[in-house]
């Protein structure tokens, strides 16, 4: 499958030249990793819930395979126009706009956002969880502390990988990976309690739940995007206009819900200006 991005992008984002065309070389540095890489591999301007934002994939040349990315560089402007061979995975209609929702095979991990849980992860077959600077033992102990909330961390690794806080069924491929803990003074200082109660120490434990559910969703791939189009209302697989698109959801049932509740403002929008111009 091959995602192919055109659009404008601030140059000063890069660290390095970049050239339209079919091989792009330049030194530069990955954000997040200290290796120097040669190839741009594929390139994504993604719009984010409530914003815009810019990822990049990168990867070294591989057995004479280089993907093919163009790019247009503007200081001012970031506008992108997506062309995809993907596959919907699911498709609805709504009056004359067309919902597809697509697989994101470049999700942002959840990991890097300002989380309330800290994710300590062992593997020897992946890179799990928060960077920490425990070894096993250490980690071990900390985790008996009383002045922190913990949860332990379950993975499951068959024909890819899972993660939960309960535990799974098989003994063979399964076992705990880690914990998720936060400290007691964090939890009174974000939430500007003096005492943590048994209630509000079961709200935390929900909350982190959820955290490992998210995250759960990036690592066993269950993230998607959607591409909402205006389409011949005679034949809704003659796609004219592509409308909007954003990706970065975890859930296809909560990419779709997202996709529709836009799709009816827009509509309510046009119905507005229709009453207004009478």
């Amino acid at each position: 499958m091959c995602v192919c991005f055109i659009g404008y992008i601030p140059r000063w984002w890069f660290g390095g030249d970049f050239f339209c065309g079919h091989h792009i070389h330049s030194q530069y540095m990955c954000p997040g990793s200290t290796e120097n890489h040669t190839v741009c591999h594929r390139m994504r301007i993604r719009r984010r819930p409530g914003c815009l934002q810019m990822c990049t994939i990168f990867q070294k040349k591989r057995e004479n395979i280089w993907s093919c990315c163009i790019i247009v560089l503007s200081l001012q402007y970031v506008k992108p126009i997506i062309l995809t061979t993907m596959e919907a995975t699911e498709t609805k209609v709504i009056g004359k706009y067309k919902i597809s929702i697509y697989p994101d095979e470049d999700p942002q991990n959840p990991r890097e956002w300002d989380n309330l849980g800290t994710m300590v992860c062992f593997s020897r077959r992946h890179s799990l969880g928060d960077k920490h600077n425990f070894d096993f033992e250490e980690a071990k102990q900390f985790m008996r502390s009383k002045n922190i909330i913990v949860l332990p961390l379950y993975l499951l690794d068959h024909s890819g990988i899972t993660m939960n806080t309960t535990g799974f069924s098989c003994p063979w491929d399964s076992g705990q990976v880690g914990w998720i803990y936060i400290e007691k003074s964090k939890v009174r200082s974000e939430y500007g309690w003096k005492r943590i109660t048994k209630d509000r120490e079961k709200k935390i434990r929900e909350y982190l739940r959820s955290e490992v559910e998210e995250y759960d969703k990036y690592i066993s791939g269950d993230c998607y995007g959607y591409k909402i189009t205006l389409v011949d209302r005679d034949d809704p697989d003659e796609e004219l206009e592509e409308v909007d698109s954003c990706w970065g959801f975890f859930g296809e049932e909560c990419c779709m819900k997202e996709a529709e509740s836009v799709v009816q403002a827009i509509i309510k929008k046009e119905q507005e200006m229709i009453t207004e111009s009478v």
